[in-house]
């Protein structure tokens, strides 16, 4: 579904000065706007501080891999401000919280919203128009996720970025939320998260009023439509994701800019020009039919299921040791093309932790290989014909990445935490 995206703010100011001989007191022309102007300048940037969660992947008795999640906290409802843990998610587009009324084991474990009563809190339907709170046969929507899916019914209240007063606007929006009736054990029991707030384009939302994003930049009180993301690595507690702007404290280097393709499909997807491993070109790539989502859902680098065989094979290194830190093992770097620019991927960031037991095809002896961690990606995900690279939490922490909801852009820079390796531009 196609979407125009307003500005999310305008102004048309008309001003008339009548100069006379005997006045000598002319106030100046930003002295007259002033007290008329609620400016970008003036509005604030909002940075909520994410947590981390590790879930471990055993194989054999060994963590071959983690399942991530990084979750901040948000607040919901009208008059009082409940507050909420979500997962913001940039692959999906609507938000979702948990329903006092869902007694499944999944919910149980969760702080669950409790809608208030009708004259603060709306029943809405898909299309987002009030419905009758009384009937007993309100429709049920049902959200599907990479893995696992949550249904309920939609309700329009205000969710906030901070908890502020009940007449204060900045950093607030009243959308259209889907209060869950039940949840999926695969992956949410795995979490510890409340709920979800998709940050991916109108696209990927039934109308823009259950666009978070899209509601809280029409407000007009960002300085910047765009959002940004900083993942850290390892155990540090700086993650965070900034709305109306970016925290320059992260950044190691200038912003390099790719538009978003198709955005009517409400990914935040780009064109790749190629991928290699060190100077070796993909052939999957060659045709130009290569894209790569950005979605900070996904704790693996996501590979189209046709080339990751290949990857893993071009990417495999054999060690001597079965208890070595495969991270700390040199490979070949990953290097996207963008076009104007190229971003890599080392070895520390695609690979296993521990080493892989392989047994040998001519001797039946076993050795170690430090392989990598990839996701593979069917070919029904994305637009027909392309094959879709999903650069999840390993390209995050690399890369500090900004999302420009009006110029349909992404921003990618350094992240602050590799400042030994500036070199990723070239």
């Amino acid at each position: 579904m196609l979407l125009h995206i307003l500005p999310s703010w305008s102004l048309l100011v008309i001003i008339w000065i009548s100069i006379c001989a005997c006045t000598s007191n002319v106030l100046t022309l930003a002295q007259r706007l002033k007290p008329l102007l609620h400016t970008r300048e003036q509005a604030r940037v909002w940075t909520l501080n994410l947590d981390k969660q590790h879930v471990p992947i055993h194989r054999k008795g060994t963590i071959v891999a983690y399942k991530t999640a990084y979750f901040g906290t948000v607040y919901v409802g009208t008059p009082e401000l409940s507050a909420f843990t979500v997962l913001f998610d940039t692959g999906s587009g609507h938000v979702f919280l948990p329903s006092a009324t869902c007694e499944t084991d999944v919910c149980s474990k969760r702080r669950r919203y409790d809608r208030h009563p009708p004259e603060y809190v709306l029943d809405i339907d898909g299309s987002g128009n009030d419905s009758d709170s009384n009937t007993t046969q309100r429709t049920e929507v049902e959200l599907l996720y990479g893995t696992g899916s949550v249904s309920g019914e939609f309700v329009k209240d205000r969710l906030c970025l901070g908890r502020v007063t009940a007449n204060d606007k900045d950093g607030c929006t009243h959308l259209g939320l889907l209060s869950a009736s039940d949840m999926t054990a695969e992956p949410f029991d795995h979490f510890s998260f409340d709920g979800v707030v998709g940050l991916g384009l109108d696209g990927l939302a039934l109308r823009k009023d259950f666009s978070f994003f899209d509601s809280l930049s029409r407000e007009g009180n960002l300085p910047e439509p765009c959002f940004s993301i900083f993942l850290a690595r390892g155990n540090d507690s700086s993650s965070e994701i900034a709305f109306g702007g970016h925290n320059q404290d992260h950044v190691d280097s200038v912003f390099h800019w790719a538009p978003v393709a198709s955005p009517e499909q409400g990914y935040w997807q780009v064109a790749l020009g190629g991928v290699y491993i060190g100077d070796q070109p993909l052939s999957i790539c060659e045709d130009g039919s290569c894209r790569a989502v950005l979605d900070s859902g996904t704790s693996l680098l996501g590979i189209p299921q046709e080339a990751i065989s290949n990857l893993h094979r071009l990417l495999a290194r054999p060690v001597e040791k079965p208890e070595m830190d495969c991270q700390s093992v040199p490979g070949p770097p990953i290097v996207f093309d963008f076009g104007n620019f190229q971003l890599q991927l080392g070895a520390d960031d695609y690979s296993r932790p521990a080493p892989m037991m392989v047994k040998s095809r001519t001797n039946n002896t076993t050795f170690a290989v430090c392989r990598a961690s990839l996701l593979p990606v069917p070919v029904s995900v994305g637009e027909k014909g392309s094959n879709m690279f999903i650069l999840g939490e390993p390209f995050l922490q690399r890369h500090y990445t900004k999302y420009d909801w009006q110029k349909h852009e992404i921003g990618f820079a350094m992240a602050r935490q590799f400042q030994e390796e500036k070199q990723i531009f070239t």
